[in-house]
């Protein structure tokens, strides 16, 4: 007598992703990232990054599969891909984006196509390009192929799992969209570093990891509207370049008027200002700013009532990245650059905040003294947050 087998029907979403000749001729690196949420990743619930393919220089190897599967088994969360395709010089070339869903027990194929005809152009935060022309990412999962419960034929290492240039810290096949937050979770009960967007932490208000997007991953839903950017290579995944017709908006709400602040960033200035100018790496006008001067030196102003100032002396420098970070307590000013204390101040002036938005990038209200470079990882704490914390964050070596 034989015995059937059965095996249990998985919920996935294989992605399939291509380019056109022209592109492949012109992008050498590609990016892709993956974002899950309740509803809608676009929201407070959104997920951060979970997984960056960065094949580097080499051929990425197209078609290149993704597996995406719902965390938990929840078929009724949503994903958003994106892939994004490079020049050696990592200036944008092309990019295709899609919002979708999952279906019970069964295994989907989206095929994603980065064509020709939409090199150069960049869409919206929830658009795509075909045919180069930009329209909404959306695509109905019950619009999608099905491969069947057995996807190993689809995936090439023959079970659903990510591509083998991607550093994957998990075991399983599959590439659970929420997969980081899990994991995350794991490696700092292992006393490991926490993540950059770290949403169960009540104190971080504002979390901008710019891959391909300005959703904050923060648990206050502090999303930035980014116009006139490009997206690419960061620290740790992509970084948002910006040039003197960028902006980066972030509406104001209660949630930014803090009363204790740290900053972080890592920027990587293309230029340094010229004199009697300077360069915002973020600015809330009349509570809090961050900003590089002329020579290379920052300054970092904070805190109504009492705004103090902290400055660096000449030391950023161009084309390479740096971890700046600003602390204030309502009485004293700190800033740090590269993970180590490089200047403290007391109370200038007196100054009440205003709804005016955080701008990234640039002065608020204003828009000018555009930032020249990349930025990556912009956050804003409602608390100081100690040395330790800050030169961890850095990546320096002698830290406390």
């Amino acid at each position: 007598m034989l015995l059937a087998c059965t095996v249990a029907a998985r919920t996935e979403v294989i992605v399939s992703i291509d380019a056109e000749p022209g592109v492949r001729a012109a992008a050498p690196k590609l990016h892709v990232v993956v974002l899950g949420g309740e509803g809608s990743v676009a929201g407070a619930t959104a997920t951060r990054l979970d997984r960056v393919l960065r094949p580097g220089t080499a051929d990425p190897g197209y078609p290149l599969r993704v597996a995406v599967a719902p965390l938990g088994g929840d078929a009724t969360r949503i994903y958003e891909v994106t892939a994004v395709a490079l020049a050696e010089d990592e200036s944008f070339v092309a990019g295709v984006r899609a919002v979708s869903g999952f279906v019970p027990g069964r295994t989907l194929e989206l095929h994603l196509l980065l064509e020709d005809a939409c090199r150069g152009q960049v869409c919206g935060e929830t658009e795509t390009c075909s045919a180069g022309v930009c329209h909404p990412a959306d695509v109905a999962p019950e619009m999608l192929p099905n491969l069947g419960a057995d996807a190993s034929a689809a995936s090439p290492d023959g079970g659903g799992s990510l591509d083998a240039n991607a550093t994957d810290s998990g075991d399983d096949a599959d590439v659970p969209v929420d997969a980081n937050a899990r994991d995350d979770s794991a490696a700092r009960d292992a006393g490991g570093p926490a993540p950059t967007c770290d949403a169960t932490d009540s104190s971080l208000v504002a979390c901008f990891e710019f891959e391909g997007n300005g959703l904050d991953g923060s648990s206050y839903g502090n999303n930035a509207a980014a116009t006139a950017v490009t997206y690419v290579t960061g620290v740790e995944g992509m970084a948002v370049q910006t040039s003197a017709s960028s902006g980066i908006v972030v509406p104001s709400t209660a949630s930014l008027r803090v009363s204790a602040l740290t900053i972080e960033a890592w920027i990587r200035p293309d230029s340094l200002p010229s004199a009697g100018a300077r360069m915002v790496v973020l600015d809330k006008q009349q509570g809090y700013i961050v900003a590089l001067y002329p020579g290379g030196q920052a300054e970092c102003f904070a805190l109504p009532p009492a705004i103090a100032a902290a400055a660096i002396a000449p030391g950023i420098v161009t084309g390479v990245w740096q971890h700046i970070a600003c602390t204030a307590d309502g009485t004293t000013t700190r800033i740090f650059l590269n993970g180590h204390l490089a200047g403290s101040g007391g109370a200038l002036m007196s100054y009440t905040y205003t709804d005016d938005p955080v701008q990234i990038g640039e002065d608020s209200p204003t828009g000018g003294d555009q930032f020249l470079g990349a930025l990556d990882s912009v956050r804003l704490w409602n608390r100081v947050r100690s040395d330790a914390e800050i030169c961890l964050d850095s990546g320096s070596s002698g830290c406390p």
